[in-house]
């Protein structure tokens, strides 16, 4: 048997979605990209939504949207995807890395304030893993220092904390639609803000300086970060199915929590009572994830490591102390995700973990 780690829930409809783009004869960005605008705009209870060609982008245009500048610091957590940093980088800002918390894999106050210094203009936690936990703490914590709060909210929508769409307790925030999130475009990004002047500086930035194409007059210097409608449609047939994705990715992680529970190696991810959170992964902690990885993905598992700290990253190396996040990276791994998952499939996964520790004994 051969289980990928995920595979993207399309099928029909996107087809169909496609095929009357194409017979509308408009590919570029248009009427599909302002409903998709729209309907997230809508989903996350905000002013604005700025589609973008990809999450990375989002979270580019979002920092400089947001008046962060060259040799500002921004707060990002030690365990995130690259593009976190690499943003910061890329505005010309630096990234100082926070250490995370053992339960919640999210920055704290706390872990914000001991990385705290007087270039610090923003900080951006990250959701994980379709969760998060204290962000409206954190938000009154940068309140009160007057910094930013902006999020990297890659991965989570539709997951909800305190009844507010994550990615939108700061001034903005950004989701991606890549391949393997909750809802794809193929390669997709949004921004989302309730403040008028940041969307507006956000589409200059999509559109050449401009806040709509068609003018040949530029306000100033800018990228074209535009998505098309291609994308657009592929987006919008797929949050029709927004609701049914995250009831089966509930449905899978239970199966998998069910069929685990005896086995004492294993720990999942505890969620905050206060989060309605989207499993984005089926995320397993333990001892030593390394050779259970290799073993899982030698019996056709395609089990992955969690991301690898930031302080550690050859673009990054500091001499820090991330305690949290290496043991994390040490212990975590993500089994198989894909929302299409059989009851065979989640069986013989398990069953596969379950022999490695009987054998390794």
């Amino acid at each position: 048997m051969n289980i990928p780690q995920y595979v993207p829930y399309i099928g029909d409809e996107e087809k169909e979605a496609l095929c009357r783009c194409i017979d509308d004869q408009w590919i570029t960005s248009g009427k599909r990209v302002a409903e998709f605008e729209h309907r997230i705009a809508k989903l996350c209870d905000v002013k604005h939504a700025v589609t973008v060609s990809n999450g990375t982008v989002a979270i580019y245009a979002m920092l400089k949207a947001c008046g962060v500048n060259p040799g500002d610091h921004v707060i990002v957590p030690d365990f995130t995807f690259i593009a976190t940093a690499s943003m910061v980088v890329m505005a010309r800002a630096k990234p100082i890395f926070a250490d995370i918390d053992p339960i919640s894999l999210c920055i704290t106050p706390e872990s914000i304030d001991k990385v705290m210094d007087d270039k610090v203009t923003a900080v951006m936690p990250v959701g994980m893993y379709g969760q998060c936990s204290r962000w409206d703490e954190i938000r009154e914590y940068c309140y009160a220092k007057n910094i930013l709060m902006v999020e990297d909210s890659a991965q989570d929508i539709g997951v909800f904390y305190k009844k507010k769409a994550v990615g939108t307790y700061g001034i903005a925030g950004t989701f991606s639609m890549y391949g393997d999130k909750c809802i794809s475009c193929g390669e997709g990004g949004m921004v989302v803000t309730d403040s008028t002047e940041i969307y507006h500086k956000v589409l200059r930035q999509k559109f050449h300086g401009n806040t709509s194409m068609g003018k040949y007059i530029h306000d100033q210097a800018g990228w074209n970060f535009r998505m098309s409608d291609l994308n657009a449609a592929v987006g919008l047939a797929q949050l029709n199915k927004l609701d049914f994705i995250i009831k089966k990715k509930k449905e899978n992680e239970a199966k998998f929590k069910a069929l685990l529970k005896g086995v004492s190696q294993v720990r999942f991810m505890d969620i905050d009572m206060m989060c309605e959170n989207v499993p984005f992964r089926n995320v397993i902690f333990v001892p030593e994830a390394k050779p259970l990885i290799e073993y899982l993905v030698s019996k056709g598992v395609m089990a992955r490591p969690l991301f690898y700290p930031m302080h550690r990253q050859p673009p990054f190396q500091t001499y820090v102390d991330m305690p949290v996040t290496d043991k994390v990276n040490k212990e975590g791994l993500s089994l198989p995700s894909s929302v299409a998952l059989t009851d065979k499939e989640i069986e013989y996964v398990c069953s596969t973990t379950k022999d490695f520790y009987h054998n390794s004994h």
